[in-house]
């Protein structure tokens, strides 16, 4: 856990692809193009590290390639701190960050209406990667 979260939905996960007999079977993978970067809540920071599990499939992000790139690196499947990446529902995450919305009064920053909102657009199983730094 870290100062700062970002949250990367994942866009694509392999998994959900139904296996079909004329292709070979694919190997799992997950991918997130999308980048929500949490106003300062910290106050529920270990409430989401609680929910968070590892992530279990090779993982990729715009984001993490984007560092990458400027790094002159490899993608890392770990946070800054050095950390193994890991992952939540969706639906778990934005319930904890609707209640910092009103238990922290961090409801008058637009930034977390959007990011809340967005979440609450996903299905409630699609998992978010947490990204601390």
């Amino acid at each position: 856990m870290g100062i700062d979260l970002t949250l990367l939905p994942v866009d694509f996960d392999s998994r959900r692809i139904p296996e079909r007999d004329d292709l070979p079977p694919s190997k799992p993978w997950a991918h997130s193009f999308t980048r929500l970067r949490v106003p300062r809540a910290q106050g529920s920071w270990d409430e989401i590290e609680a929910l968070a599990t590892p992530i279990d499939v090779p993982f990729s992000s715009t984001e993490m390639d984007y560092r990458a790139a400027i790094d002159g690196g490899e993608p890392r499947a770990e946070d800054c701190y050095g950390k193994p990446l890991t992952w939540a529902p969706a639906g778990e995450v934005v319930e904890v960050l609707s209640r910092a919305q009103i238990d922290q009064g961090v409801q008058a920053d637009e930034r977390m209406d959007a990011i809340v909102a967005y979440l609450r657009a996903l299905p409630p199983g699609n998992l978010v990667v947490l990204y601390w730094q």
